[in-house]
Order: C-alpha cells, then sequence, then structure tokens
C-alpha cells in the first residue's frame, strides 16, 4: 500500500508547543488554510511549512498550500468514520471527487488505544466508486507522540473508539486551494520547533494475533482483521 509512516520526527519539546497550541485553539470550527509561502502567524502554520519543507517539498514541488485541522478526543465514544480525503465542496457542486497531493497526520498525544486504520479500498472519480472492496490490505498505524504518516488521499482512512486522551493534527498538500478554505487567523508566539530527519517505512507484514471487528463502511457492514500489537508507533499492513 502507498503509506509512509516516519519515526518521531519532532523532539518532547516541540510536540508540547504543538499541543499547546491545539488546546488553546480547541474547538476547531472547520478546517484552515495556509498558502505555501505565508508568514506563518502561529506555530502549526509554521511546524506544516517546515515539515513540507523537509519530508515533502521535493517529492511534490507543484504544492500551493495545505489545508490543515486536528482532532482532539476528550470521550471514549467517539470516533471518525471511513472517508477519503477530498475536496467537499467540490464534491457538492460538481458531484465529482478532486484530491490532494498527499495526506498526513502527525500523532501529538498517544492514548494507546486507537490507531489509524486505513483501507486499500480507494474512491475514484465519484464518491460511490470504491475498488477494491471489500478490501483486501489494511495498515494499522500505532500513535506514537511525535509521529508522522502520511498515505494517498483516496484511500478509505478512520479512527475508532475508544480514544480518549488522543491527539492529532492533519495536513493535505494541495496544488491549488480548495474553496471554503479560511486561514485560522489566530496570531502566536511563532516557535522554531526541533525536527529530526528520519528515512520513511513501509508498514510491516503483521504474523501476531489478530482480531475480526465488524463496522461501517460506504454505508455497508463490512468485516475487517486486525492486530492485537499496540507497540508505540508500530505500523502493521494485515491481509484480509
Amino acid at each position: 500500500m502507498n503509506v509512509n509512516s516516519y519515526p518521531v520526527i519532532i523532539d518532547g519539546w516541540s510536540v508540547g508547543r504543538l499541543e499547546r497550541e491545539i488546546k488553546m485553539f480547541y474547538p476547531l470550527l472547520g478546517n484552515h488554510w495556509v498558502n505555501r509561502y505565508d508568514e506563518p502567524e502561529n506555530t502549526i502554520e509554521k511546524y506544516i511549512q517546515d515539515c513540507y519543507s523537509m519530508y515533502y517539498e521535493e517529492k511534490y514541488p507543484t504544492a500551493q498550500g495545505f489545508e490543515w485541522w486536528f482532532h482532539v478526543f476528550t470521550s471514549n465514544d467517539k470516533g471518525i468514520g471511513f472517508h477519503s480525503d477530498h475536496d467537499e465542496t467540490h464534491r457538492q457542486q460538481e458531484g465529482t471527487m478532486k484530491y490532494p497531493l498527499r495526506s498526513t497526520v502527525t500523532y501529538i498525544r498517544d492514548s494507546n488505544l486507537s490507531p489509524t486504520i486505513i483501507l486499500n479500498t480507494q474512491t475514484g472519480k465519484y464518491p460511490n466508486q470504491l475498488a477494491p472492496f471489500p478490501p483486501t490490505e489494511i495498515v494499522v498505524s500505532n500513535p506514537d507522540d511525535g509521529k508522522l504518516l502520511d498515505f494517498d488521499s483516496r484511500y478509505l482512512h478512520a479512527v475508532l473508539p475508544p480514544n480518549k486522551g488522543r491527539i492529532t493534527l492533519m495536513f493535505n498538500i494541495w496544488d491549488y486551494r480548495p474553496s471554503n478554505l479560511p486561514r485560522h487567523g489566530t496570531r502566536t508566539t511563532v516557535y522554531d520547533l526541533r525536527f529530526y530527519k528520519n528515512i520513511p517505512e513501509q508498514p510491516v507484514p503483521y504474523l501476531g494475533a489478530k482480531f475480526d471487528i465488524t463496522c461501517d463502511v460506504a454505508d455497508k457492514r463490512i468485516s475487517i482483521t486486525g492486530s492485537d500489537d499496540k507497540t508505540d508507533g508500530s505500523t502493521w499492513l494485515i491481509h484480509q
């Protein structure tokens, strides 16, 4: 699968700075935008621009900017259903799908409970085009504070309960600016965060104990096979 996992890319002090700013901005109303060459107004914007420069600029040189948002889970009964990342306004107006160049997740606070689950099922030109379905492979990404994950935006992905204490920061890399994505507009002290330069790792085929879980995907109930392993930062590929 087209998924990359990076061991921790920022140190604990930097994770703490991002966590404090996320909590300052919580709750976040909608997704936001920062251009590639904007002067950053806060540490979240600075982190996104620096992360792109260090890890993605060479691969995606046509990027115009970044859509960003975060999740802060305060209870165990919430989750994020399976979806692909796309231009939602375009889908609503035109009925077709347009995708970012890449989707990313940065894990800020590790609840040690809820991995990111990515199916090899992709949406196509239209939202109801799914292939393969049911999925034949999944990736299970266990959180670790400061870990970076990226993947093809067309993959269906989700976070299932329990989640209490889990904090993640997401940004998508776009070669145009989708409609209805405002700048956040909040100025804070902008910190230069401390990055590690790590090589991307591919998900490791999982051979350990597994379990089956039933979930809703595209209005259908399916069963997927997951991993019993909860090791911080591990990223597993599981054949279905």
